[in-house]
């Protein structure tokens, strides 16, 4: 990749947004669109979602002379977040489709595109024609992409370690693996001993996730220490979660268990 050359770029984030109401996915496309093509100075005719991005792509090509970058942050949420209504994620999904499907009918007008997300749809529900994606979630050569490895934190972070137990920070917090020999910390969470020791809340499991499960998990006894640090949308979502599970599990026995994180004192 040529970084000296400058390209447009068409970044779309679906991380904010009503995606359980009928209307607010396309809602907040067009107004995500309504805003690159204000900052691009891009003149689009369309009234639709999809058909109004086609036409950016075409527009920014023409504009600025190189093909356009494509950049897509949580594109599967419209639809996790609608999971309890069926026909909503029904539509949802197949508003996405018409969508994503740009990204093969418009692929001479993008040099690049990438595309972040918490689950996996198949190609065939989502991305249905679409052939031209190339799925790097397992890719060894990406494995540690989305996050800090070890030696990030040993020499970007060294200012903030001392005074902070490294092995209990290692064993909290670096759970995450693509690729199953390395590791790597979740970016987000990592930084919260390093910037604030002493603030920990509990984490939230993430809507969707095991939704039919939430009623079986027993109620957080009164005084019982929020034991995980703030933030919920993480790669190790799940086995920091099920850490405050046998935590509060655990008080409900009587067995003795820490109030905080044991790198935080």
């Amino acid at each position: 990749w040529d970084w000296s050359v400058r390209r447009p770029v068409a970044h779309l984030s679906f991380g904010g947004g009503l995606y359980t109401q009928p209307g607010g996915l396309q809602h907040n496309l067009l107004q995500q669109l309504r805003s690159l093509e204000r900052s691009r100075a891009a003149k689009v005719d369309a009234a639709l979602g999809p058909d109004r991005f086609s036409e950016l792509l075409e527009e920014l090509h023409r504009l600025h002379g190189r093909r356009a970058v494509v950049l897509v942050d949580e594109y599967d949420k419209p639809i996790v977040d609608a999971l309890r209504k069926p026909d909503l994620a029904a539509e949802n999904r197949d508003y996405l489709r018409a969508l994503y499907s740009n990204l093969k009918e418009r692929d001479g007008h993008i040099r690049f595109s990438f595309i972040t997300g918490v689950s996996k749809f198949s190609k065939v529900s989502l991305f249905s024609g679409v052939n031209n994606l190339n799925d790097i979630t397992l890719d060894p050569r990406y494995s540690s992409i989305c996050g800090y490895t070890d030696h990030d934190l040993d020499t970007v972070f060294a200012p903030e370690l001392p005074g902070l137990d490294r092995r209990k920070i290692r064993e909290w917090y670096n759970g995450c693996s693509w690729g199953g020999e390395e590791k790597i910390y979740n970016s987000y969470d990592v930084l919260l001993p390093l910037r604030h020791p002493p603030a920990v809340r509990q984490a939230q499991v993430p809507d969707g996730l095991l939704p039919d499960r939430r009623s079986q998990v027993p109620p957080r006894p009164a005084g019982a220490a929020q034991l995980l640090h703030l933030g919920h949308r993480r790669p190790a979502g799940r086995r920091v979660a099920a850490v405050g599970l046998r935590h509060r599990r655990a008080r409900h026995r009587g067995a003795a268990v820490p109030d905080r994180p044991p790198h935080l004192g």
